[in-house]
């Protein structure tokens, strides 16, 4: 895993250490008291909040540092420094008090949300006094000082109250306990906010009030001010650059002379300004996932150059793509693709755009689409290994590379009807996407591949240019080529009020299944899904009360039987405890993939996907041919009739046989109990469609296997729907989630932490073929990448 760090980002961490550094390096100069800009304990969060409501430090999480220092008034030259991140903040201001004792005063804060919307905050401050006010009368008092205070906050779209109990444990330098109560509204903006804040001081008579006013005409510019019960008032105003803030406060006394003036100095790891420039973003395929949601309501972006080349995943998953730049081209939004070598699957992919740019010597591979399954049975005469397998449902076809030399009937049926399928659909994209008829577009594909100057004569391309063209092109539109890593990688301050919001999350359930952890093999592409991994991720979804619903990521032909029952079984918990489930499978969910989709609220695929598989199989290859040919001689000494029934020297016996067929036919009778009560369908229904018959996602549909198609976008769409949570607010949270350690590690040492992992990995799926042997898979890889 790589992790990438913005450079502006990087050069406001390095100048905040700077200031922090400067600050504490010249503590001995620093004097007079630091006075704060006023603000409402229910407004406040970031780094202010931790002196003035401990708990709005948990309203926010980025970083943020402040520094102030008084210019004006009886108080000039005063300062203090105050950063938060992470839900806790640091105060340091540095006092010289009427009676001439100088101190440093520290305060640390640490904040949580308890639930909802409704957070809690404490702090702790001391006080170290200067030994050069050693023998002073109050110095013992300053030096001993400490003072505990806590906060709460609720706070919701357009109401936040807030209230702080101040020196609970009644420090000897302070009267008493003071206490804060703060209300603030705003009237369905952000950009104005009214408080009214009440204090009270043991022991002292009346209250307190302050009334606040914000106001943030745009997002560079702020004022403040507040006016107290006593005729006192401030006025701040503050202006934003980007990440950094400047901002001056000023406090009057009633007869309108001024009592002191505050400069403040702001670093953020979030924005609080947006460019007002247009920008064209430059992306690769890849990055589109995540593209819609994202780009579709900015209007600084006017467009997106996306560089297509060869696919890096299957059809659906490429369908899915396409969909979301039809969205994007739909939504009014300008989408350029620029290839060099074009696959089949990556022109499907372009055809959803506005126009399509080419390198004058690249290469168009529109060839169509093919499936290659490879049979070993020749290889495995010669080295003298023999297969014994037992299956149900004759279309189950993974077992045929090793017994058979070529293609079965039913096998070969099987295939062409997948490949119809998604051929004709591709066929149907393109010539919708180019405005072409499907037979023209059949005419083209059986004369590819093309070059990029054939490509542009049959007007398969709009434009030959070069790469460094492209900016001049773009430029064109008055706009400015912003790579996408860059634009993605921006943040910005959310100036609403962020509520306790629901989340939903996404379990990506991918590769092929095994009991253990998940891994992925970075010599072979190969990733395997451990089943504990996938069922620790369901298992802390369903301890999560924010979590409200659950969308499972599913890319798999399957695996060990073993592996995805316990998947199931996870999900069965999940869905007892009330919340929904909805499938959203990319572009293979068949055998195993299928069985952990059958307990969904909805199962939602792309029309390509590979589905269904529901069959079973089971059995072992005999390597006594082998072991003769290369010398080696194994004898059976066993006690017990079945005692040599997963050796490799020998194929099964008859009862060997028959104890094989009653388990396949065990698991798959559960397996086709699943699928019926999941899919409201009669057992005899079921196995009408199952034997291990394959589908695309458009045929499951059809038959009942399928609820909807789409993709991810519409997945999450139902789930909001399922768990009442449309037009609200929601995260998003991804599992399974690789460790911060492992990921660290992994880029200091590199491949030699992942040979290692593979190595370990891999004696793992070992062990488990020489144990289990019963399988849920399917076979089946169509070739639209090349």
């Amino acid at each position: 895993m790589i992790y990438k760090i913005h450079k502006t980002k990087i050069y406001i961490y390095i100048l905040s250490f700077v200031v922090i550094v400067l600050l504490v390096s010249t503590v001995d100069a620093v004097k007079n008291m630091t006075q704060l800009p006023s603000n409402s304990v229910a407004a406040s969060d970031g780094a202010l909040a931790t002196f003035f409501n401990p708990a709005g430090v948990a309203c926010r999480s980025d970083f943020e540092l402040c520094y102030l220092r008084t210019y004006d008034g009886s108080s000039k030259g005063d300062d203090a420094l105050f950063v938060a991140a992470a839900k806790s903040g640091l105060g340091l201001e540095f006092i010289e008090m009427e009676d001439d004792v100088s101190f440093k005063r520290y305060t640390v804060t640490n904040a949580t949300r308890l639930l909802g919307s409704l957070y809690l905050g404490t702090s702790y401050s001391w006080i170290n006094a200067s030994l050069a006010d050693y023998g002073r009368s109050n110095y013992r008092n300053y030096d001993n000082f400490s003072s505990w205070s806590m906060g709460l906050m609720f706070r919701r779209n357009n109401l936040s109250i807030g209230t702080v109990a101040r020196d609970l444990n009644r420090p000897i330098l302070v009267g008493g306990r003071t206490y804060d109560f703060g209300i603030a509204l705003r009237p369905n903006t952000s950009r104005i906010t009214f408080s009214l804040d009440l204090r009270k001081v043991e022991n002292t008579n009346g209250i307190e009030i302050r009334y606040g006013l914000d106001i943030r005409p745009m997002d560079f510019l702020t004022f403040r001010s507040g006016y107290w019960n006593d005729k006192n008032f401030d006025i701040r105003f503050g202006v934003n650059l980007g990440y950094m803030g400047l901002g001056a406060f000023h406090a009057f006394l009633p007869s309108k002379k001024l009592k002191t003036g505050v400069s403040e100095f702001r670093i953020s790891q979030l924005s609080r300004t947006k460019s007002r420039r247009k920008i064209f973003l430059d992306i690769e395929m890849s990055e589109i996932d995540y593209l819609l949601q994202i780009v579709k309501d900015d209007p600084s972006v006017v467009g997106v150059l996306v560089r297509i080349g060869g696919s890096d995943v299957g059809i659906a998953q490429m369908q899915e793509r396409r969909n979301l730049l039809k969205q994007l081209v739909d939504s009014g939004k300008e989408v350029i693709c620029y290839g060099k070598i074009c696959s089949t699957g990556a022109y499907l992919l372009a055809s959803a755009s506005s126009q399509i740019f080419f390198h004058p010597l690249g290469t168009l591979d529109l060839v169509g689409v093919r499936s290659e399954p490879m049979f070993l049975r020749p290889l495995m005469d010669k080295l003298g290994v023999h297969s014994d397998f037992e299956r149900i449902g004759k279309y189950k076809s993974a077992i045929e590379r090793f017994a058979r030399s070529e293609m079965s009937e039913v096998y070969r049926e099987q295939t062409n009807n997948l490949i119809d399928d998604i051929y004709t659909q591709i066929i149907q994209m393109i010539a919708e996407g180019r405005n072409w008829a499907p037979k023209q577009v059949e005419g083209l594909v059986d004369k590819g591949p093309f070059t990029a100057k054939q490509a542009l004569e049959n007007k398969l391309v709009d434009k030959l240019v070069y790469e460094d063209e492209i900016e001049e092109l773009i430029g064109r539109r008055k706009s400015n080529l912003v790579k996408g890593d860059r634009y993605f990688g921006q943040a910005y301050h959310e100036y609403n009020w962020r509520i306790g919001v629901s989340k939903i999350a996404v379990i990506h359930a991918v590769g092929d299944m095994i009991t253990g952890k998940s891994f992925a093999n970075p010599f072979t592409g190969g990733v395997f899904m451990g089943s504990d991994t996938i069922t620790g991720a369901i298992r802390s979804v369903r301890e999560d009360n924010s979590i409200k619903a659950v969308v499972l990521r599913i890319d798999s032909g399957g695996g060990f039987v073993l592996a995805a029952d316990e998947i199931w079984r996870e999900l069965q918990l999940l869905k007892q405890v009330g919340k929904p489930l909805i499938v959203s499978m990319g572009d293979t969910a068949a055998s195993g993939g299928y069985y952990i989709a059958t307990l969904a609220d909805q199962i939602i695929a792309e029309p390509s996907t590979v589905t269904g598989s529901i069959g079973v199989f089971t059995g072992r290859l005999n390597l006594k041919g082998l072991y003769d040919k290369i010398g080696i001689k194994k004898e059976i000494i066993k006690r017990g009739k079945n005692a040599d029934f997963y050796s490799d020297y020998s194929d099964y016996s008859e009862t060997h046989r028959q104890a094989m067929r009653a388990s396949v036919e065990e698991i798959y009778d559960g397996f086709v109990a699943k699928v019926a009560d999941g899919r409201g369908m009669t057992k005899e229904e079921v196995d009408q469609v199952a034997r291990g018959r394959v589908w695309t996602g458009r045929q499951a549909h059809k038959i009942g296997l399928v609820d909807q198609l789409g993709g991810l976008d519409l997945a999450l769409s139902v789930a909001r729907e399922k768990a009442g949570l449309m037009g609200q607010q929601v995260e998003l949270v991804s599992l399974p989630q690789a460790t911060w350690l492992y990921g660290l590690l992994n880029n200091i040492l590199s491949l030699d932490l992942g040979v290692l992992d593979i190595i370990s990995r891999q004696k793992q799926v070992s062990q488990q073929l020489s144990r289990d042997r019963v399988f849920l898979m399917a076979s089946y890889n169509l070739h639209v990448r090349d």
